[in-house]
């Protein structure tokens, strides 16, 4: 059942403990929630290295009440999404009649502005081929949310440019990582994003001093950061 949505709880930050499918533990302060998630953050958040480090990380959230089809027992529920768009996506994504909460997380294999493509160019065929989507129900979609999801279409080719570079697992690399996102506060993604740019434009950066004066330098800005002699 789709529920009420409330928007009593807007916002969770806290240490991600377990990730299951479709579900995410977050630890705030001895609280444990258990989040509702969309399927393609599953393996994003599985991330092994992330859970041990006790990263925090910031859900947008929905909470709602379900209530089962006889009208009974009414469950509390959180959905949670990495970005306040994706969130803003899946509550016009939900307004389609016939896709209720469950149904939209398990279809969200892709992120959002994957899906708000396929429906601003009337793909059907791609729609159909995400989970719990027939060929009705990839109509339905397209009849009723295009020319309104445009904004959040419009965002893929600015993901793509943007999309984290998997990073090799190198001890330089991970020094450096640990460099911007514990000496100078960068997000992790953030830091990825620079390291995998430094890395694409000069490819035989061998050592941390080199790759973090390459990222400063696409930055315009000095790092003044003291190495270690090695």
């Amino acid at each position: 059942m789709r529920g009420d949505r409330h928007h009593m709880i807007s916002r969770l930050s806290g240490k991600i403990i377990r990730v299951s499918e479709g579900t995410a533990s977050i630890d705030l302060g001895g609280i444990c929630y258990e989040v509702l998630i969309p399927s393609h953050l599953h393996a994003i958040l599985q991330d092994k290295q992330k859970i041990a480090r006790g990263d925090d990380i910031t859900f947008h959230t929905i909470h709602y009440i379900e209530s089962s089809p006889a009208g009974g027992n009414q469950v509390p529920r959180l959905i949670g999404f990495l970005e306040e768009t994706e969130k803003e996506f899946f509550e016009k994504y939900i307004s389609v009649k016939g896709l209720g909460m469950k149904k939209a997380l398990k279809s969200m294999i892709i992120p959002a502005s994957k899906i708000a493509t396929a429906v601003e160019t009337e793909d059907t065929g791609g729609l159909r081929s995400l989970p719990e989507i027939g060929k009705r129900l990839a109509t339905q979609i397209i009849a009723e949310l295009k020319g309104k999801v445009a904004k959040f279409a419009l965002m893929e080719k600015d993901k793509e440019a943007a999309a984290p570079v998997k990073l090799r697992r190198d001890p330089f690399i991970l020094e450096a990582l640990d460099i911007l996102t514990e000496q100078l506060q960068y997000r992790r993604s953030e830091a990825e994003e620079m390291i995998g740019r430094a890395l694409t434009k000069n490819p035989s950066l061998a050592d941390t001093e080199s790759l973090i004066k390459e990222i400063f330098m696409q930055q315009g800005k000095k790092s003044g950061i003291a190495f270690r002699s090695s």
